[in-house]
């Protein structure tokens, strides 16, 4: 978590890669920016998650598929918190540059 921020990246798998290469290029260039790997999906992990929501305004999941656990996500957050999916389903993998897009909106 980086204190401060509004933003939280929150992702798994494969995907988790990219997000840590895009959260370290955003920080070098004086951005905050905060992230979550999620190493079980099933069951959720609801209060790892609620306990790394304050203060965030927006959350960006990367997903290699149509959205999915964005709506997990969805349920847990607040209505106030933009939930922003950069989904990838063309076998490609995402990268960080679609992230770090993602994060300048």
């Amino acid at each position: 978590m980086d204190n401060g921020s509004d933003t939280l990246i929150i992702s798994y798998g494969i995907s988790a890669r990219s997000m840590e290469a895009a959260v370290k290029e955003l920080r070098s260039n004086g951005n905050k920016v905060s992230a979550l790997t999620v190493y079980s999906l099933w069951p959720i992990p609801e209060k790892k998650i609620l306990s790394s929501l304050d203060g965030i305004k927006r959350i960006i999941i990367p997903e290699m598929n149509h959205g999915q656990y964005r709506h997990e996500i969805e349920r847990l957050a607040n209505e106030n918190v933009n939930i922003v999916g950069v989904n990838r389903v063309d076998t490609f993998l995402i990268t960080p540059e679609e992230i770090i897009k993602a994060y300048h909106g």
